[in-house]
């Protein structure tokens, strides 16, 4: 695994599988699956392996830690500090500038997206034969089918297409007519946003199976389907973008967060409480993909 720890982290997990019949093997040609695992506004020293003297005690993460143990560390890896340029590089491999994108993010009024001359990683991957699932946030245009995640290169998408949202009834303010004229501290009423929950190119309606879920159960939830479901034969590459920890919760915390949380000694007043829905989620994306497909993740 490579991880990098910027303005968020990323983490690229290139994952081993168990033995399987001769003809997935070579049909698969020795290749890996990928799994790029991205925290949304995770600090530098918001993971315990990365803690320094002083200042708030350490956050305990003892799942990342592991992963960091045994894997390659970019420390010195500089990224964009805000969301849609960070996306935007890291899909593309080049430099928000050169995309037009590098100056503040994108707002649901905002009629662009990602340049359609660029190239995304997950479309050259599906041409080199691999299966591609996003999950998690996109944040590279929507107002155009042509911007949205299932035509850049990902063959499914489950998340949501803003910046940010609330946790457990995915809705953005953003949508609220005048809300992005608003002054920046301005607390934005919460009775009437627009909901932003996609499958695919489809916006999904208000359910009991997503509403009041936590966005960490309902993207590790679907993570796990993706391994289920996934070709024995055929590599698979998931981009799984995390909500957490941007933007903290809301309140309602799931119980199991909670108790992730305390585990970790955090205090429910501290601002960092969040970070327990991060080790949470990957805790179960991790169970997921080595009980059905065989990975060292």
């Amino acid at each position: 695994a490579t991880i990098a720890a910027g303005a968020g982290l990323a983490a690229l997990f290139v994952a081993g599988r168990q033995p399987t019949p001769a003809a997935a093997t070579t049909s698969r040609g020795g290749r890996p699956d990928l799994v790029l695992f991205v925290a949304d506004d995770l600090a530098f020293n918001d993971v315990g392996y990365n803690h320094a003297p002083g200042g708030p005690a350490p956050l305990a993460t003892p799942r990342i830690d592991a992963l960091a143990a045994r894997s390659l560390r970019l420390e010195r890896f500089y990224g964009q500090p805000m969301c849609t340029p960070a996306r935007a590089a890291l899909v593309t491999g080049r430099h928000a500038h050169r995309l037009g994108l590098a100056y503040f993010v994108l707002l649901a009024n905002q009629p662009t997206g990602l340049p359609q001359t660029e190239t995304t990683v997950a479309e050259r991957l599906r041409g080199a034969g691999y299966a591609t699932a996003m999950v998690g946030k996109w944040h590279l245009g929507f107002g155009k089918r042509a911007w949205l995640p299932t035509s850049r290169g990902f063959g499914t998408f489950f998340g949501y297409c803003l910046g940010a949202q609330d946790y457990v009834r995915h809705e953005a303010a953003e949508w609220l007519e005048g809300s992005i004229d608003a002054p920046r501290r301005r607390p934005v009423a919460m009775d009437r946003p627009g909901h932003d929950l996609w499958r695919d190119a489809r916006p999904l309606d208000r359910t009991p199976a997503t509403d009041g879920v936590h966005s960490s159960d309902l993207f590790a939830a679907e993570a796990k389907k993706v391994f289920a479901e996934a070709d024995e034969t055929i590599p698979l590459f998931l981009y799984f973008a995390a909500q957490t920890p941007h933007a903290h919760f809301v309140e309602g915390h799931p119980e199991r967060h909670r108790a992730t949380a305390r585990r970790l000694g955090f205090a429910e007043d501290d601002r960092r409480y969040d970070v327990a829905a991060l080790a949470a989620a990957s805790a179960v994306l991790d169970r997921g993909s080595r009980r059905r497909r065989g990975h060292d993740v």
